[in-house]
């Protein structure tokens, strides 16, 4: 078994929560080269962040700074968490 077919069908969320900076679409999409809109609304639907990122004035096109702003310590957590679900880790048997 190589390091990447063990790695391939896995996500990975860090306890730390972190931001880089760029629009939260772009943190939401870190991970997943050309990861589409929906994919993006779909991953931050799961994780509950859509309804709190819709309420900001630029929604998903919100910059943020690397130290989160003026973004909670909770919605930083939301957006930490839904990177992971555009992965799309995949099932080692699927192809």
């Amino acid at each position: 078994m190589t390091k990447d077919s063990l790695r391939e069908p896995m996500g990975m969320v860090l306890q730390d929560t972190w931001l880089f900076e760029g629009t939260i679409a772009e943190n939401l999409a870190f991970g997943r080269e050309g990861a589409e809109r929906s994919e993006i609304i779909a991953a931050a639907e799961a994780t509950g962040g859509d309804q709190m990122i819709r309420m900001l004035p630029l929604g998903y096109d919100t910059p943020v700074s690397d130290d989160g702003g003026s973004i909670s310590a909770r919605e930083k957590q939301l957006l930490t968490y839904s990177p992971s679900l555009p992965a799309r880790p995949r099932h080692p048997h699927s192809r």
